[in-house]
């Protein structure tokens, strides 16, 4: 049901007429409508306050904030008494936008200090702004924010769990115990979706701007127009992308003039080549010299400009216009009759350019360009990055849809790309950059380390570091899912990897000092080998990353199980060995796996059995000594003319028998018994001399008899973690 609606957004509350006008319209049509529940109205700080001042009757007032949050409750109660407290934004985080020095964070004690206050201290309601970011896909950013939309939040870009998911997960439950509330009924958190890296690409082939501009027809103007008031439909103009102004036929000329610059985003072209950019909305001017025109008679002027995002605030909402400001001057003369390309790479458009005829890759090409890839996969595709190292600013596309915008001036160094945009086979990826490009591009499986990485890469909680020490004099702290201990003990650094001791299970976390700390991938080791020194050199091995290299992508063991049917399984992503707990059912197969065990048990178990009944056999046999008498057991005695039974664990040298009566040339060698005999191993059986004086001689056991010195490892029933000291590990290899 519908409880409450808020009808604006940061408003700043009423100062004059209009504005009353305004809010009390909005609050008519909505009243018209049948609508009768409250209607909320939410400021920024100390305005929410302010705001109460003018508000309408029966409106109420809300805040937005993510610090100082007890403070500004306190005023906002005493400001509108008797009425409830709600914050309808509390910001775990933020948004990024292209040029900042680093991605935004939002410590997770500090979030655990500030909603304790709301909810605790101040006893408000609280939503959470935002509580998954996701991503700007296409040209959706708003203003100058960057294609990932992260925000810090806990739930990260990808969907998976940070450490403040888990933390507002324990304040909740927290709360829902101090207040004597219902238990609410809440379902296990879904499994981690495992991202992976496909390795380097190199540009197939490409496009030239001219490749591309032969799919879409100009419209000519007389004077540069924006992109908004193109004709592009039916009474309808361009909103997103790009747009082209052209001057063809031109002379060799000394300056260029552009009236009132442009919106957003211009790169200036001389016969193709880049000449300049224009990135503001002031005049431009530019002189050019001989050099930068191509040996011809006539020259080609293109100016591309690129909308970089819609206004998201403010009065630019209703008069932003994008592409060129003003006139285009060559020298002293303005020019007219321009041909406009509106760019709109909507996924139509894509396709067709996947199918046109390419050329070779060209290096230091200085021109706008569609460069093409083929990305072949063969399993079920995964989440993943795509790093573009080397290029400079543009969009990129996966199977024709627009992943967002790249830019090299970061923060933000990765495009995230969904498995649903991925298919099993050949995936075409194209990339339209403005200025210059290198021959590759990278699928890697961790977004960049300016970016939120603190996901679990198993299902019972997200572990994230706090505090990396160098020198390891002090443990290692930790923000831990729910029913952890805060602290580790170090046991060894190795590179840019530790290896811990928490809760008694080995850990190991890899990329600890990478940018920020927040880079990294954890992994579990449940069962270790006796000695020490050798596990540590073990699972050296195992995280060097040359190990497996040829490899990019492989899963290389399963260990288990251990509880609840899970498994532990090492792999290797992007030339990295990593783990994450995992259901049978994630390994093998919903049933598969249960199969598996039962059959191998059953076999063993039958394996077992007929091995020691054909011992038996083979040492039951009484065949007397010529040489020497055995000394036989007086009890029991076994039937006349039968052959005693010999131990099947005294492997004593035999001698030549004796042939019984009958038997010309009987004299046979037993050959030796092995020293020792694996309980599920069959050796080679030889056969043995009849005895013809006492054909039913042999007797079957009555049981199987277990040597002495043997011995069999049973492991510690009271916990699957405890077998950590004395037993070695099994792994099932890939």
């Amino acid at each position: 049901p519908i409880i409450a609606m808020q009808f604006e957004n940061e408003f700043g509350g009423i100062h004059n007429d209009n504005d009353k006008q305004y809010f009390q319209f909005m609050k008519n049509v909505i009243d018209s409508h049948g609508f009768k529940e409250l209607l909320t109205n939410c400021d920024s700080f100390g305005t929410a306050a302010d705001a109460t001042k003018t508000a309408l009757p029966g409106v109420l007032e809300t805040d937005n904030f993510q610090s100082d949050s007890l403070n500004l409750l306190t005023k906002l109660r005493a400001a509108q008494p008797n009425k409830p407290l709600y914050v309808s934004e509390f910001w775990p985080g933020w948004y990024d936008q292209w040029g900042d020095d680093k991605h935004h964070t939002y410590d997770v004690n500090f979030f655990e200090k500030e909603i304790t206050d709301v909810l605790f201290k101040a006893n408000s309601s609280v939503n959470f702004y935002m509580f998954f970011g996701g991503t700007n896909f296409g040209f959706m950013n708003g203003d100058t924010v960057v294609t990932s939309y992260d925000y810090d939040a806990p739930l990260s870009e990808t969907g998976n769990y940070t450490a403040k998911y888990w933390k507002t997960k324990e304040l909740i439950e927290k709360f829902t115990k101090e207040r004597g509330l219902p238990q609410l009924s809440i379902p296990k958190p879904p499994v981690v979706s495992l991202t992976t890296g496909y390795g380097k690409l190199k540009v197939k082939d490409y496009l030239s701007l001219e490749d591309v501009l032969i799919k879409i027809k100009p419209i000519v103007t007389e004077k540069p127009q924006h992109m908004e008031l193109l004709n592009i439909g039916s009474n309808y103009g361009q909103n997103f992308g790009f747009i082209l102004y052209r001057l063809s036929n031109v002379t060799k000329f000394k300056h260029l003039k552009v009236t009132g610059g442009a919106s957003d985003r211009g790169v200036i072209l001389v016969d193709h080549k880049e000449v300049g950019v224009v990135d503001n909305n002031k005049d431009y001017n530019q002189d050019l010299n001989d050099s930068q025109f191509a040996n011809t008679t006539t020259h080609t002027l293109d100016i591309i400009v690129e909308n970089t995002g819609r206004a998201k605030i403010g009065d630019g909402i209703n008069s932003a216009r994008k592409g060129l400001n003003g006139d285009i001057t060559i020298d002293t003369k303005v020019a007219t009759n321009i041909e406009t390309f509106p760019l709109e790479f909507k996924e139509p458009f894509v396709k067709q350019l996947s199918e046109l005829k390419g050329k070779p890759f060209i290096e230091g090409l200085k021109s706008p360009a569609v460069y093409r890839f083929e990305l072949d996969i063969k399993d079920s595709p995964r989440d993943t990055f795509i790093r573009l190292d080397g290029w400079v600013k543009g969009n990129a596309f996966i199977n024709a849809f627009n992943i967002g915008r790249y830019y090299h001036i970061g923060p933000q160094q990765t495009l995230y790309i969904p498995a649903p945009l991925l298919k099993t086979g050949k995936n075409d990826i194209l990339v339209f950059e403005l200025h210059s490009a290198t021959d590759s591009v990278d699928f890697t499986d961790t977004p960049s380390s300016d970016q939120t990485l603190d996901w679990g890469q198993f299902r019972d909680g997200a572990y994230s570091l706090i505090n990396t020490d160098r020198s390891f004099e002090k443990p290692l702290n930790l923000t831990l899912g729910p029913g952890f201990t805060p602290t580790v003990s170090i046991i060894a650094p190795l590179g840019q990897s530790i290896i811990c001791l928490l809760n008694q299970e080995v850990m190991a976390f890899t990329d600890v000092f990478a940018r920020n700390y927040r880079c990294f991938h954890f992994t579990t080791l449940a069962y270790y080998t006796e000695t020490t020194n050798s596990t540590l050199n073990d699972i050296h091995r195992v995280f060097d990353g040359k190990v497996n290299a040829e490899s990019p992508h492989k899963m290389l063991a399963v260990f288990g199980p251990f509880d609840e049917h899970r498994y532990l399984m090492l792999y290797k992503l992007d030339y990295n060995i990593y783990s994450c707990w995992v259901p049978a059912s994630q390994v093998f197969g919903d049933d598969t796996l249960y199969v598996i065990c039962y059959v191998v048990i059953g076999l063993s178990v039958i394996l077992t059995t007929l091995v020691v009944f054909m011992m038996y056999l083979v040492y039951s046999r009484d065949i007397s000594s010529p040489h020497k008498k055995v000394k036989r057991a007086k009890s029991p005695q076994p039937p006349p003319g039968a052959h005693k039974p010999r131990s099947p664990i005294a492997f004593h040298k035999r001698h030549d028998l004796k042939p019984d009566i009958g038997a010309k040339k009987a004299v046979q060698k037993r050959p030796r018994a092995p020293k020792s005999r694996s309980p599920i191993t069959v050796n080679k059986r030889y056969d043995l001399s009849p005895n013809i004086s006492a054909k039913k001689a042999a007797q079957k056991p009555t049981g199987a008899v277990t040597p002495p010195n043997s011995s069999v490892n049973t492991p510690d029933q009271s916990s699957p973690y405890n077998n950590m000291t004395t037993g070695t590990f099994k792994s099932l290899a890939f």
